[in-house]
């Protein structure tokens, strides 16, 4: 009967520890549990993806990493994105494509972008390729469909007829032209120099994020914790 005892002490201070453990890494920032709200970084995260952060972790280039970010009204919440430019770095979107250093870092990811497709042939997208769509906008002709967010690699994968859509230089986006005050697009962004103590984020959905090309660089001191396990 006391070694029954001793057993349930021994299993209760356990589990006191575990539960102390648990709250101080969640007080510190050192282990956190997030849900993935958005498909901002479809495909690499999908809504409702489950994950762990840790500001203990040192974010590298092209990590992903969790930051509080404040709306114009001052309310705060935890956005995540890709960590794409660190201090110092010099960035740009020549077509769509994004160049750090003059080094294309595009090529290494798993992203998505918008397309044209035909309907006829967005009626018959095998499942994989289809499970990661964006809504697709029609124009008014019947016979074709305007835009569709699709990953990159299902488009090769299962050689769809599709055609990706990259803004044109000589467009500019008001959006971005009020945070950066340069008259520059989703697709064509930059030359940026990265400032001190900031981080350049973007999104994997490429035409479907609200990043750094959005809301600017993000401070240092809004860094929350580098995603574990996700890459």
């Amino acid at each position: 009967m006391r070694a029954v005892l001793f057993s349930l002490i021994g299993f209760g201070g356990l589990l006191i520890l575990l539960l102390a453990g648990w709250v101080t890494a969640r007080l510190t920032g050192a282990l956190q549990y997030y849900t993935t709200p958005s498909p901002a970084n479809v495909p690499t995260l999908r809504v409702g993806d489950n994950f762990f952060t840790s500001n203990l972790v040192q974010p590298k280039r092209l990590d992903f990493i969790a930051y509080q970010h404040r709306d114009q009204a001052g309310q705060s919440s935890v956005w995540m994105h890709r960590l794409c430019g660190l201090p110092g770095d010099t960035l740009e979107m020549r077509r769509g494509l994004l160049y750090v250093n003059g080094q294309n870092l595009d090529a290494a990811l798993h992203l998505q972008h918008y397309y044209t497709l035909a309907k006829a042939d967005f009626a018959h997208l095998p499942a994989a390729a289809a499970a990661d769509t964006l809504g697709a906008d029609r124009t008014s002709s019947p016979d074709s469909i305007a835009r569709i967010g699709l990953n990159d690699s299902e488009v090769a994968r299962y050689h769809l007829p599709a055609r990706r859509m990259v803004l044109p230089a000589t467009y500019f986006d008001s959006y971005i032209q009020q945070q950066h005050q340069r008259r520059w697009n989703q697709d064509n962004f930059g030359p940026l120099v990265v400032p001190a103590n900031s981080y350049f984020v973007l999104g994997d959905s490429r035409h479907n994020a609200m990043d750094s090309r959005y809301i600017g660089v993000i401070p240092k001191e809004d860094f929350w914790g580098t995603i574990l396990g996700k890459h």
